[in-house]
């Protein structure tokens, strides 16, 4: 009987759309003779020590089905269940499938469909994994192999599968802007001004520990030297400590600021910055991009504070407030918000060099409030581009 042996690995997904690069960063605890993985990957982790790094690229439908026309789909929009969407459809989007009404379709089927063409007659739909002409390479470091006693069997686990879940998604289709428009981007439950709210006692976006380390570890790899502009932050910044920070809050904080400098102002009142041109070498909004009512507006003035490659960089996680966060933000898969978070920034038409990040399945903190019920660290995910 074989020797169990699990490794630890940190696996670095990197993939190219036409207008960003992408990396997705999976923690993996794999068990090296039960779970799943290529061959070639398979073969380089039975010799692989700690401390090694192994490369691979992957061409194009080898690690996820090629592009099959035959899942590309059109039906009359009629078939859209606006009903229990509460908007009608609309481009570039993605869907559970089970809000289209078609053969084969069942209604408690949740995998995400992208709407590709629309008119007032025809609703075309594809089917295929997001990443299906993409090229892909992964990287993965061996961060520590443990051996001890013997194989038994157990739970079995595609890791190629589990890293691809989710990853593509924030990409446009063809470059096309998606629509992320309509009522629901206004709406919210609670309509408690933004002031009043955040002024309440012990009222902050929860995170974990492990989440919020990761990212501030992202923002010191992200931020250029000089003034930070912290926007619609009503607690704690997570901007690493040397940066001078300017900070916008909804309200006067219940913790001590995070930045030398704090100013109150409602963003979703009045996105306009008391900025004069070129004052900022970067802005971040943390944890907050669910709250916010006028975004794209916001990105206008963003643009206008920074200075030229002066970086705007957005990260949040799969928890929020669900009462504050708009309708549309509860609505959208996970990844498809980074993909929302890119629209605002190729919508203003000031950002280029864009990048997306996420991070997964790092183990939660044993003293936090969810744990042992989430035994994983909060996932982080983040945009930012350069002005132009």
């Amino acid at each position: 009987m074989p020797i169990k042996t699990i490794q630890y690995l940190d696996c670095h997904l990197y993939w190219q759309s036409e207008y960003a690069t992408h990396e997705e960063r999976y923690l993996v605890k794999a068990n090296l003779w039960r779970d799943l993985w290529p061959q070639e990957v398979a073969q380089a982790l039975t010799e692989a020590k700690a401390g090694d790094r192994l490369h691979f690229s992957f061409p194009p439908g080898s690690l996820v089905p090629k592009r099959d026309e035959a899942e590309i789909r059109k039906a009359s929009p009629k078939r859209f269940k606006e009903h229990q969407v509460g908007d009608r459809p609309r481009l570039g989007r993605f869907y559970p499938r089970g809000v289209f009404n078609l053969i084969g379709f069942f209604g408690a089927d949740i995998r995400p469909t992208r709407i590709i063409k629309l008119t007032e007659d025809v609703m075309v739909l594809d089917l295929n994994h997001p990443l299906a002409d993409r090229e892909l390479k992964l990287e993965i470091e061996v961060l520590e192999v443990v051996s001890r006693g013997e194989e038994r069997g157990g739970r079995v686990r595609d890791w190629i599968e589990i890293l691809l879940d989710g990853p593509g998604i924030q990409a446009r289709w063809k470059d096309l802007p998606t629509d992320f428009g309509g009522p629901k981007a206004q709406r919210r439950t609670d309509p408690t001004p933004d002031c009043q709210f955040y002024s309440r006692p012990g009222v902050s976006t929860p995170i974990d520990q492990k989440a919020a380390s990761l990212i501030r570890e992202l923002l010191e790899k992200v931020l250029p030297p000089g003034p930070v502009l912290e926007l619609f932050c009503p607690g704690q910044s997570l901007v690493p400590p040397g940066y001078p920070v300017v900070t916008l809050s909804p309200c006067q904080p219940q913790v001590k600021p995070g930045g030398e400098e704090r100013i109150i102002q409602d963003l979703n009142e009045d996105p306009r910055l008391p900025f004069k041109d070129g004052s900022f070498a970067a802005a971040v909004i943390n944890l907050t991009l669910p709250y916010l009512l006028r975004p794209f507006a916001l990105a206008w003035e963003v643009a206008r504070v920074l200075k030229p490659k002066g970086v705007f960089i957005m990260t949040f996680t799969d928890r929020y407030l669900p009462s504050r966060a708009t309708e549309l933000w509860i609505d959208l898969h996970p990844f498809e918000r980074m993909g929302y978070a890119t629209e605002i920034l190729l919508e203003s038409g000031s950002f280029g060099h864009l990048e997306t990040y996420s991070a997964r399945g790092f183990p939660r903190p044993a003293h936090d409030p969810l744990f042992p019920q989430r035994r994983e660290a909060d996932p982080v995910f983040a945009v930012w581009g350069k002005r132009l």
